[in-house]
């Protein structure tokens, strides 16, 4: 908001509270804090968005008299500093509870304005657990403390906390994501339909010789759900035994073309994972090119190997282990979380193809 919106916001406020208790209010308005004095020039320019945050929110402090302001002199107590008993006689509340309502009537004001000033933010009184947010609210430490923990003059109390929190908060934001995601392609993930077919006439040649039996592994794959799930298992186990990204995106191809795959299918999948939208109109070139190359290299790697039954279920087999290990790796790293630095953690953003 510019200044006369964050005055308009702040005075519908002030209104409400002299409407409501009939007492004076105060208002202050204040802009961000100045920058530390003790900061070098270089410190200044190395200043990073967790050490700003305390420091860059417009803000107003409002004071309320305790009594009531009428014919230019105070009179009775208002009704928010009126004892409990008296409170519940008039209706009123208990102070707690008058608070609450206070919160909910400034989440309401506020929200509107931010509408009138085309701002598509909203804001919430509740609490993080009241919302159903399993995130932990970062507590404030003052940025001098922050400064002596990066420089290596000791760690505070506050800051320890703040670092335990930070690290809950990444884990639960990647958590959530990769919930996030399978969810999406599972909406997205097209439902098998019921095909019937044409009644046949009996033939009366001899029956043709029937094809062996398709190897265990092989059907197994085949059933795994989700394309996602298939294309990322053969993947991850190419790139993590040395081939190139294009290398392995080109076997992760084939064995969706293994696991009976449609070109469309394929197509749509790759065209999510690109960020495009098969559904839209406008064509992400960037990305019909990558695709493009990626199915030229895997339908040479798919006919190489299609009619290479031993191979295929061959490296199934160390496709399936391989998964297996990554994922209770996975489970470990996630055990030894809190051990590792804060800057180290992945903060989910980030998704290799």
């Amino acid at each position: 908001m510019n200044q006369e919106q964050r005055e308009n916001l702040v005075k519908e406020f002030c209104q409400f509270l002299v409407d409501k208790y009939g007492t004076a209010v105060d208002c202050n308005m204040h802009l961000p804090a100045q920058k530390e004095k003790w900061l070098t020039v270089e410190q200044e320019k190395n200043l990073d968005e967790a050490d700003t945050q305390q420091s860059i929110n417009f803000h107003a402090h409002i004071m309320m008299t305790a009594r009531k302001y009428e014919n230019n002199t105070f009179g009775k107590k208002s009704l928010f500093e009126i004892s409990r008993k008296d409170a519940e006689a008039a209706g009123v509340g208990t102070q707690r509870e008058q608070l609450i309502n206070l919160r909910q009537v400034w989440e309401q004001i506020q929200n509107k304005h931010l509408e009138q000033c085309g701002i598509d933010q909203q804001v919430s009184c509740k609490s993080n657990a009241a919302r159903g947010l399993d995130r932990v609210p970062e507590p404030k430490v003052p940025r001098v403390e922050i400064w002596k923990w990066k420089r290596g003059q000791g760690i505070s109390d506050r800051m320890q906390d703040l670092l335990k929190v930070r690290k809950h908060n990444a884990k639960l934001k990647q958590l959530q994501q990769e919930k996030s995601m399978l969810e999406r392609f599972l909406r997205q993930a097209p439902k098998p339909q019921p095909q019937l077919k044409p009644v046949q006439p009996i033939k009366t040649q001899p029956a043709a010789p029937l094809k062996p039996a398709e190897p265990q592994i092989i059907t197994e794959y085949k059933n795994i759900p989700w394309i996602i799930n298939q294309y990322q298992m053969a993947y991850d186990f190419a790139y993590d035994n040395g081939k190139t990204d294009k290398e392995s995106a080109a076997y992760g191809y084939a064995f969706c073309k293994i696991a009976g795959r449609s070109d469309k299918e394929i197509f749509n999948m790759f065209y999510k994972i690109l960020g495009g939208d098969p559904n839209s109109n406008d064509i992400n070139f960037k990305a019909m090119e990558e695709i493009s190359s990626i199915k030229r290299r895997g339908e040479d790697v798919y006919n190489r190997i299609k009619d290479d039954v031993n191979f295929v279920a061959n490296n199934l087999k160390a496709i399936f282990n391989h998964h297996k290990q990554s994922m209770q790796q996975s489970q470990q790293n996630h055990v030894r979380a809190d051990e590792r630095p804060v800057d180290d953690i992945d903060n989910g953003n980030s998704m290799r193809m």
